[in-house]
């Protein structure tokens, strides 16, 4: 049904050249595997747009550090979009970001993956304890106690979340010690922004790790962050939805027959622009 957009071939309204304008001015040039949803929905492409804005004025985040925040949404092991990877490590170095911050991006998301055990094992532990399996741990387990302290000192804090895997896998978790502290020894980002990084890919629908997200706001605010930093995460991190649409659309298109006609609006070339926020 045609929805009063015009049809394809015919001349654009003008709310829908300045709809593709605004496009183009927040994400840095227009992009034609949008025009089909210009033509059906303008509305919604419109509230895209706007949406995508405000996330940007939300808080205090610098454009660099926001586009890495995009990164690690883009790069979670729940999400892997690879176009915003991309999209968004280009965007993060044309803004100044270095290629040793993208990596410590990268560092910091790879341990999403402890969360099966976070999650995992408090649930193992009730099955032992109802099965009278579980052996009670020893409070003078030097091992532990130094394993333990390892962690704080390497990482700053400690959390109950740790105490199942310490106690029935203490080699594993001195491993992944190692493994998640690198980026906090030898790393290029700030310690708040380090802790901005998992907040994200936590608190990402793709994910919803509560724990950790409360964890790691907790962490940034103890380090620097304010309350705007975290709540741009928040909102930057709403946006992962849009990726719906960014992997839908083309496949509609071609699934219609849909041609794209040409715009004197810029249109979105292989390289992203700094200003490019789509997720």
């Amino acid at each position: 049904m045609n929805t009063g957009g015009p049809t394809n071939g015919l001349p654009d309204t003008d709310g829908h050249g300045r709809i593709r304008a605004d496009f183009a001015r927040v994400f840095g040039a227009w992009d034609e595997s949008w025009q089909q949803a210009i033509e059906l929905l303008p509305d919604f492409v419109e509230a895209h747009v706007q949406l995508h804005e405000a996330a940007a004025r939300t808080g205090s985040l610098t454009p660099e550090v926001r586009q890495l925040v995009h990164l690690a949404l883009a790069s979670a092991a729940t999400h892997l979009h690879t176009p915003s990877v991309e999209r968004h490590v280009r965007a993060a170095l044309a803004l100044g970001a270095s290629p040793g911050e993208v990596l410590e991006v990268f560092a910091l998301t790879s341990t999403l993956g402890i969360h099966a055990c976070t999650t995992g094992i408090p649930l193992l532990l009730e099955v032992l304890t109802e099965n009278e399996l579980r052996r009670e741990p020893s409070t003078a387990d030097e091992q532990h106690a130094q394993l333990k302290a390892d962690f704080v000192a390497s990482r700053g804090y400690w959390n109950e979340m740790w105490d199942g895997l310490l106690e029935l896998a203490p080699d594993f978790f001195a491993a992944y010690t190692k493994f998640s502290s690198a980026p906090w020894q030898h790393g290029f980002l700030r310690p708040h922004v380090k802790e901005l990084i998992y907040l994200a890919f936590d608190i990402s629908a793709t994910h919803l790790y509560e724990p950790g997200a409360k964890l790691h706001m907790r962490n940034a605010l103890k380090l620097g962050a304010d309350v705007a930093d975290a709540l741009e995460v928040m909102t930057i991190a709403t946006l992962v939805g849009s990726s719906t649409c960014a992997v839908g659309l083309p496949i509609l298109a071609a699934a219609s027959g849909h041609a794209s006609p040409t715009h004197a609006v810029p249109t979105r070339t292989v390289s992203p622009t700094p200003n490019d926020q789509q997720p």
